[in-house]
C-alpha cells in the first residue's frame, strides 16, 4: 500500500480531528489485547459495537467523565444511540453467562434427537444482524465508524458474509478499518468492498497510533500543561483536563483564563474593543477587557457597592448572619450593564487572590435537586475546598442569569441546595425583577466609607444601594449614565475604536442633546459607526452563502440524479441530440429557476426550523435538521452520497453553529445568538402563526420518524418539550413577558398545537413515558380554554355584565359545553397519568429518573387541581348561562371527575412535603381554600378548613419559596394576608377557654364544644396556631427560642396534652403534627426544621419517651404518602434515643418513599446523636471501603449490616478539611454519628462544625 510515514501521519490527524466534529462509531472485534483496547478506550467515542461476549469488555469504557450502557436486544436502543457522556455499546453477539449456557444446552440437546437448524451460531448470526441493521442510521451524513481488531477469521468472530451486508448498506467513506491482514483471503475481501464504497483501510494498528499520539505529546513540562488559580495569597495549581468535565456549566477563574488574550497595538486594541462590545452580554466575560493595559469597560457607580458587599460576605460579615451565603442580586432593566458588571467583579475578586471564583455562564441551568448540572457543580466544588490552602476559605460564585424568568428564585434554590451539601460560598448573580418596595421585612442600606474601611448604614429608600429581602439582597443599577461615566465612555472610544475624532465628537454631541444619557441608546447608536448593523449584515450573509449553497447542490446533485429531475422538455431537447448549450435559454433558464427555488425553499425551511429554536436559545437536533433538508419523499434516499455532501456545505453556512450540544450527546444546530435568529424570522415574514404551523410540520416529522422506526429520539423529544412550553403560555421566555411580542398571534392559534401534541400520542403512537407530552396538552388546554379565553374578553368583567350579555357568541350555550368537554378530556388525561407514573416509578431503580418522573407525576397533580377549580367555575357559569337562555342544561360528564376540596387538600399537602419550595403548588392550594372557605356555610367546617390551612401557611411563610407568583407579583404573599384576615376573624386563646366560667357559652365557646365533641381537633389546633403566632414562633426557624417563646410552647403543649383535648388529637395525623413539634420546642428550645444542618440535641430520657410515643401515634395515623418526612426522621432518632435499636431505626426510615424528598434536601443530616447535655456521642471504627471521596466505616457498637448497606457511610469532607482521605482498614477514633434521611452518617467534631451544627 505504500506506506510511508507521512501518510500514517496524515491517516493520525484526520482520525483525530474527526472527534472536533463528528459523532465517532467504534467497532471492536475479537483480534484486540487488553492493553491496545485500554488505549483504545479512551478517545471521546459516540457508541460502541462489539463481536466480543466477554463480561469486562464495558469496563474498559467506563470512565469518572463516562458512565456505559450496554444494550443486547434491538428493543432496548434508543433511535439515536450516539452520546458521548452516557456511551452506549451494543453487544452483537451478547454476553457470556447464564443465557448463552442454556441456548448451547438446548442446541445440545436438539442435535440428540436429530434436530439443527444450525443452532446457536445461526442465532448469533441472526441476532448481530438485527443490531448492524442499525448502522445506515448511525452512519448518517456526517457520522463516522472506526473498525478495529476485526480479523474474521478469528474463532468466534463475526462472520464477514453478516458484516459486509451491513456495510454496504452505508454511505460511501464513512468507515475506516485499522489493523486489516492483506496477506489473509479476508483482507482481500475487506479490500474490495473498501474500494467499492471508498472506505479507508490500513494494516496499522489503532493503539499504536493513539499510543504514539499520546508519547508525542507526553514531554510537556508542568508549567506549560499546568495552570493556576489563588486562594489567601498563595498559588494552587490545577490541570486542565481537571476542569474539562464542568466546561458546559462553569469557569474556574485561572491565569490561563484571564490572560489568554492580551491585545497589545492599535490594530489589536481596534479589533478586540469591538469584539468586547458585541460579545459580551450574548458569549459571557471578555476578560481582556479588565485588564490594566486594555480596559474596555466602562466602571458603573453601583460596582464599588457589590464588590465590598460581596467581600463582606466572603470574609464572614454578612449584615446579620457570618454564614450568609447570599444571593447578592444585580438587579435592573435589560442593557443596564449587569453582565459586563458582574465579569468586572469577577475579575477585581480574583485579582486580589484570595478565593476561588467561579463564573456561571449557561442559560439552560436550573440547579434543582438530582440535576446533573447540581451534581457537577457540587463536585467542582468539593474538589477546589479539598485542595491545600483552603481552610475556611469561601468560593465565590458569580451566575448572570437575568435571562430566567425566575432568576432570582433559582439563585435562592441553588444557595439553599448548596448549603443544604455544606459548601462554602457566596453567590452573586443577575435579575431584572426587585422586590415590592413596600414587601414586608424589606431593608434599606447604603455604602458608607471612612478611610480605608467601609460599612453598610440603614438608610430610607431613596438613598438605598441595597436592598435585603427575604435574605437576599439586591443591588439596584440603571441605564442613565453619570457624567463621569459619560466621559470615561467618550474616553474608550478615542483610545480603542479607531474611529476618527471629528466623528465621535459630532456623535458625543447628538447624543448629549438627545436628553438623559442612556447607555443603551449610547451603545446602539455608537456601535454603528464600528460596523454595519447586525441586521444588514446578516441580510447580505445569508444571499452570498445561499448563492454558494445553490451552485455547490447544482454540482453534487449533478449527472443521473440531476438528468432525472429535468422537466419534459429538457428531456424532449435532450433525447433530440441537443447538447445543454444548445438549448434555447427560456428552456434552460426555466430550469435552472425552478430547481433554485425548490432548493431555497428546502434550505429556507431548515433555517427557518433552526432560527425558531435559536430564538428561545434551544439547539435543534441534527436528525430534524437532515429530515427537513434531504425531504425523503422527493429526494430518494437518506443516505446517498450526495446528500452526505450537501450536507457538510450546509454544516459550513457561517451564520450557523454546528456541533456537539453543550449538554453532550447529540449534534446540534443554532443561530450564533437569538438575536440573529429572531431578524431572520422576521425579515422571512413568520410571525407567531406562521411559527405554530411551523412547530405543527415538526411535529409531523417527529411522529412519522417514531411510526417508521420505532424508536424515540430522545433528544427531539426533549427539545420539542422545552420548545412547546417556551412558545406556550406561562412561558420563561423573558421578552413575551415584557414585551408580549408576538406572543399573543401564538397563543391564539394554542388550540392548533393541543391538536397536534395529541397526534403525537394518539395519532403516530409515540410512548410517552414520563408523560411530558400529556402534561402539555393538560396545561394548554385549561389554559386555552379558560384564562385565555376569557382574556379576549376580559373588559366583561369590568363592566359589571355576564359573559354571554357581553359576547353572546363567544359565551354561548354551545361553546360552554364544547369547552367543558375539553376540559373534561383533560382531566380524564391527567388522572390516567397520575396512576401510570405511580406504577412506573415503583417500577424504576435509578434515582435520576424516579426523581424526574415523580415531578412530572407532582405536576400534574397541581393541574388536575387546577383544572377542578375551572370545571368547578365554569360549570357555575354554564348552568347560568342555560337559564338565562331558557336552555335545559346537558348531562355533561364533568362533575363526574370534580374533586371536593378535602381531596384536592390532601393530594397538593403531598406535593408540598415532597417539593416544599414550590411556589405553584402552595399559590393553587390557597386559592382552592379560599374558594372552598367562601362557598362554605358550615362555621365548623370553616374553622377545620381554616386550621389546617394555617400549618401549610406556617410552613410557606417560613420557606424560601421559588415561583411566588406569574408576572412579578407576589401571589403567594397575597393569598396568605387573605388567610390571614379570615382567622381573624375567631378571636379566641388558650386562656379564655381555661378560664371561662362553668356554662358560659358565645358564638365561639358553642363551636369549640361543637367541634370538640365530634372529636374534630380543629378547634384546638386552631386555637393553638394563634398563640404561636402571637409569640411569633414559627414551625421553620433558624434561631434559638426565647425563654418566652419556650414557655409559650411548653403552654401550648400541655393544653393539648390535657386528656379531654389529647384523646380528641390522636385522632387526627396533623393535630398530632403539631403537637410533636411544639412539644420539640419546648424540650430542645429550636424548631424541628429551619436549623442548621448536624443539630445538637438537649432532651432527658422521659422527654425522648415522650415524644417516641406522639411519633409512633404520628406513623400509624397519618396516611404513608402523606408523612411528613421530618417527622418520620423525628420517629427513627426517638427509636434510636429510648432503645438503642438501629435496626429498628433504619427500618423506620426505609418506610419513607424517596419521592417524598427528591426535591429537597435527602442528603441532609439533620440530627446528631447525643446525651442529654447535648454531647454527641463519641465512638471508633475501622474503614470497610472507599471510592473518591467517600466510603463506608464499621463502626463499633453498631451493627455492621443496616438493611441492604454494610457499614455506615462517611465523606471526606464531614471528618474535617485536614482530614486526608483514610485507607482501607485504617482505625478512626472519635467518630460521631448524624441521622438524615438516608440513614447514618459519621463525622468527626471539626467536620461537623464546619457544617454549622448547632
Amino acid at each position: 500500500m505504500g506506506n510511508t510515514a507521512f501518510e500514517q501521519r496524515k491517516r493520525a490527524n484526520a482520525f483525530f480531528r474527526s472527534f472536533n466534529c463528528n459523532p465517532m462509531i467504534l467497532f471492536v472485534g475479537r483480534h484486540i489485547s487488553d492493553e491496545e483496547l485500554k488505549l483504545v478506550a479512551d478517545c471521546p467515542w459516540s457508541c460502541v459495537m462489539t463481536s466480543r461476549t466477554d463480561a469486562a469488555f464495558s469496563t474498559y469504557f467506563k470512565k469518572a467523565e463516562r458512565s456505559v450502557q450496554e444494550y443486547t436486544t434491538r428493543a432496548e436502543i434508543p433511535a439515536r444511540p450516539l452520546n458521548r457522556e452516557k456511551l452506549p455499546i451494543l453487544r452483537l453477539c451478547g454476553v457470556e453467562g447464564h443465557t448463552q449456557e442454556e441456548a448451547a444446552n438446548d442446541d445440545a440437546f436438539l442435535q440428540s434427537i436429530g434436530l439443527s437448524d444450525g443452532g446457536a451460531d445461526t442465532a448469533a448470526a441472526n441476532h448481530a444482524q438485527e443490531l448492524l441493521q442499525l448502522l445506515p442510521s448511525l452512519l448518517d451524513c456526517v457520522s463516522q465508524m472506526v473498525v478495529t481488531g476485526y480479523r474474521p477469521e478469528t474463532e468466534g468472530e463475526l462472520s464477514l458474509a453478516v458484516f459486509a451486508r451491513a456495510l454496504l448498506a452505508v454511505p460511501d467513506g464513512n468507515v475506516q478499518f485499522w489493523d486489516v491482514d492483506l496477506e489473509q483471503p479476508s483482507g482481500g475481501q475487506l479490500q474490495q468492498i473498501a474500494d467499492r464504497k471508498g472506505f479507508a483501510l490500513s494494516p496499522d494498528k489503532l493503539a499504536d497510533i493513539i499510543r504514539e499520539r499520546t508519547e508525542d505529546v507526553e514531554p510537556v513540562t508542568p508549567s506549560d500543561s499546568g495552570d493556576l488559580y489563588y486562594v489567601n495569597n498563595g498559588p494552587v495549581s490545577i490541570r486542565p483536563e481537571e476542569l474539562m468535565h464542568y466546561s458546559y456549566l462553569a469557569t474556574l477563574l485561572t491565569d490561563r483564563t484571564v490572560y489568554r488574550i492580551r491585545p497589545y497595538g492599535k490594530l489589536q486594541y481596534e479589533k478586540w474593543f469591538s469584539n468586547f462590545l458585541e460579545l459580551s452580554a450574548s458569549n459571557g466575560p471578555q476578560w481582556y477587557g479588565y485588564l490594566p493595559h486594555s480596559t474596555f469597560y466602562i466602571k458603573r457607580s453601583y460596582e464599588d457597592t457589590i464588590v465590598q458587599l460581596t467581600r463582606k460576605m466572603l470574609a464572614g460579615g454578612g449584615m446579620f448572619d457570618s454564614q450568609e451565603s447570599g444571593p447578592i442580586v444585580l438587579t435592573g432593566h435589560p442593557s443596564s450593564s449587569k453582565s459586563i458588571t458582574l465579569g468586572a467583579l469577577a475579575y477585581r475578586i480574583y485579582n486580589e487572590k484570595l478565593c476561588p471564583v467561579i463564573f456561571i455562564q449557561n442559560d439552560t441551568l436550573l440547579f434543582y435537586n438530582g440535576s446533573q448540572e447540581l451534581d457537577d457543580l457540587d463536585n467542582l466544588m468539593q474538589y477546589i475546598e479539598q485542595q491545600d490552602g483552603m481552610g475556611a476559605t469561601r468560593i465565590l460564585l458569580v451566575w448572570d442569569c437575568s435571562s430566567y424568568r425566575s432568576g432570582v428564585s433559582n439563585a435562592q434554590n441553588l444557595v439553599r441546595q448548596l448549603n443544604n451539601r455544606g459548601r462554602r460560598f457566596v453567590l452573586v448573580c443577575s435579575a431584572y425583577s426587585k422586590p415590592e418596595d413596600n414587601a414586608s421585612g424589606t431593608e434599606f442600606y447604603r455604602m458608607e466609607k471612612t478611610g480605608e474601611s467601609t460599612r453598610f448604614v440603614t438608610c430610607d429608600q431613596e438613598h438605598a444601594q441595597v436592598i435585603r429581602s427575604r435574605q437576599s439582597y439586591y443591588v439596584p443599577t440603571t441605564r442613565t449614565l453619570t457624567e463621569r461615566e459619560v466621559a470615561d465612555l467618550r474616553n474608550k472610544f478615542k483610545e480603542y475604536s479607531g474611529i476618527d475624532p471629528a466623528t465621535l465628537r459630532s456623535w458625543f454631541d447628538r447624543l448629549g442633546r438627545e436628553g438623559e444619557p442612556d447607555i443603551f441608546n449610547y451603545f446602539y447608536k455608537l456601535i454603528a459607526l464600528l460596523r454595519p448593523q447586525l441586521e444588514e449584515g446578516l441580510s447580505r450573509e445569508q444571499r452570498k452563502v445561499a448563492q454558494y449553497v445553490n451552485e455547490r447542490f447544482d454540482k453534487i446533485l449533478g449527472g443521473e440524479k440531476k438528468k432525472q429531475e429535468l422537466s419534459p422538455m429538457m428531456q424532449a431537447f435532450l433525447k433530440a441530440g441537443f447538447t445543454p448549450e444548445e438549448i434555447p435559454a427560456e428552456v434552460t433558464g426555466a430550469e435552472k429557476e425552478g430547481s433554485d427555488t425548490e432548493f431555497n425553499e428546502v434550505l429556507d425551511r431548515m433555517n427557518l426550523c433552526v432560527a425558531m429554536f435559536s430564538r428561545f436559545k434551544l439547539d435543534m437536533p441534527s436528525g430534524l435538521a437532515f429530515s427537513i433538508l434531504l425531504d425523503e419523499s422527493s429526494r430518494g434516499s437518506v443516505y446517498s452520497t450526495e446528500n452526505r455532501a450537501l450536507f457538510h456545505e450546509v454544516t459550513n453556512i457561517p451564520w450557523l453553529y454546528y456541533g456537539e450540544s453543550e449538554t453532550g450527546g447529540d449534534f446540534v444546530f443554532r443561530f450564533r445568538n437569538a438575536l440573529e435568529a429572531k431578524i431572520f424570522l422576521d425579515n422571512k415574514g413568520y410571525g407567531g402563526r406562521e411559527q405554530v404551523e411551523l412547530l405543527c410540520d415538526i411535529m409531523d416529522l417527529y411522529g412519522q420518524d417514531y411510526r417508521r422506526s420505532q424508536c424515540i429520539d430522545e433528544e427531539l423529544t426533549k427539545s420539542l418539550q422545552d420548545l412547546l412550553r417556551l412558545m406556550g403560555p406561562n412561558s420563561r421566555y423573558l421578552p413575551f413577558q415584557q414585551r408580549k411580542e408576538g406572543h399573543g398571534d401564538i397563543l391564539s392559534n394554542l388550540d392548533r398545537l393541543i391538536e397536534k401534541v395529541e397526534d403525537i400520542r394518539d395519532v403516530y403512537g409515540v410512548p410517552d413515558v414520563d408523560m411530558g407530552f400529556a402534561s402539555i396538552i393538560v396545561t394548554f388546554t385549561r389554559e386555552f380554554y379558560g384564562g385565555l379565553w376569557d382574556e379576549t374578553c376580559k373588559d366583561w368583567i369590568s363592566s359589571g355584565q355576564k359573559p354571554w350579555e357581553y359576547d353572546s357568541e363567544r359565551y354561548s350555550v354551545e361553546s360552554y359545553e364544547y369547552r367543558l368537554k375539553r376540559l373534561y378530556e383533560a382531566l380524564t388525561l391527567a388522572n390516567r397519568c397520575v396512576d401510570e407514573l405511580d406504577g412506573t416509578i415503583r417500577s424504576r431503580d435509578d434515582w435520576y429518573s424516579k426523581q424526574h418522573l415523580a415531578e412530572q407525576r407532582d405536576m400534574l397533580m397541581v393541574e388536575i387541581a387546577q383544572c377542578n377549580s375551572l370545571v368547578e367555575r365554569m360549570g357555575e357559569e354554564y348552568r347560568a348561562c342555560c337559564q338565562a337562555c331558557d336552555a335545559k342544561p346537558e348531562q355533561i360528564q364533568y362533575s363526574g371527575c370534580h374533586m371536593q376540596y378535602p381531596e384536592i387538600f390532601r393530594q397538593l399537602v403531598r406535593v408540598i412535603n415532597r417539593q416544599p419550595t414550590n411556589g405553584y403548588a402552595y399559590n393553587v392550594l390557597f386559592k382552592a381554600f379560599l374558594r372552598a372557605y367562601d362557598k362554605e356555610s358550615r362555621s365548623e367546617k370553616r374553622l377545620q378548613y381554616l386550621s389546617e390551612i394555617m400549618q401549610i401557611v406556617d410552613i410557606c411563610s417560613n420557606t424560601e419559596v421559588l415561583n411566588r407568583g406569574a408576572n412579578g407579583r407576589d401571589e403567594i404573599n397575597e393569598n396568605i394576608t387573605a388567610i390571614q384576615a379570615l382567622s381573624n376573624d375567631f378571636r379566641i386563646s388558650i386562656d379564655e377557654i381555661k378560664n371561662r366560667s362553668a356554662g358560659e357559652q358565645n358564638t365561639y365557646y358553642d363551636l369549640y364544644d361543637k367541634l370538640l365533641e365530634a372529636n374534630n381537633p380543629a378547634a384546638i389546633t386552631f386555637i393553638c396556631q394563634k398563640e404561636l403566632d402571637r409569640a411569633k414562633i414559627a414551625f421553620r426557624m433558624n434561631s434559638q427560642l426565647s425563654d418566652y417563646q419556650v414557655m409559650m410552647c411548653e403552654k401550648i403543649r400541655k393544653f393539648m396534652r390535657s386528656s379531654e383535648n389529647f384523646q380528641c388529637i390522636t385522632t387526627n395525623a396533623y393535630a398530632l403534627a403539631m403537637l410533636i413539634r411544639v412539644s420539640w420546642m419546648s424540650y430542645n428550645e429550636r424548631s424541628l426544621q429551619g436549623s442548621a444542618e448536624c443539630q445538637l440535641t438537649r432532651l432527658s430520657q422521659s422527654q425522648w419517651e415522650d415524644l417516641h410515643g406522639l411519633c409512633r401515634q404520628y406513623f400509624d395515623r397519618a396516611e404513608a404518602a402523606g408523612r411528613q418526612p421530618i417527622l418520620v426522621l423525628l420517629y427513627a432518632l426517638s427509636t434510636l434515643q429510648t432503645s438503642w435499636n438501629y435496626n429498628a431505626a433504619i427500618q423506620i426510615l426505609n418506610t419513607l418513599d424517596e419521592g417524598q424528598f427528591y426535591a429537597s434536601a435527602r442528603m441532609r443530616t439533620p440530627f446528631m446523636i447525643c446525651d442529654e447535655t447535648g454531647k454527641p456521642l463519641k465512638y471508633s471504627g475501622t474503614v470497610l471501603s472507599t471510592k473518591d471521596y467517600s466510603g463506608y466505616i464499621r463502626v463499633n457498637n453498631v451493627p455492621e449490616h443496616l438493611g441492604s448497606k454494610t457499614g455506615i457511610r462517611f465523606h471526606r469532607a464531614n471528618l474535617g478539611r485536614t482530614t486526608r482521605m483514610p485507607e482501607r482498614n485504617s482505625v478512626l477514633t472519635d467518630l460521631e454519628l448524624g441521622i438524615g434521611y438516608m440513614g447514618l452518617s459519621v463525622y468527626t467534631d471539626s467536620g461537623r462544625q464546619e457544617r454549622g451544627a448547632q
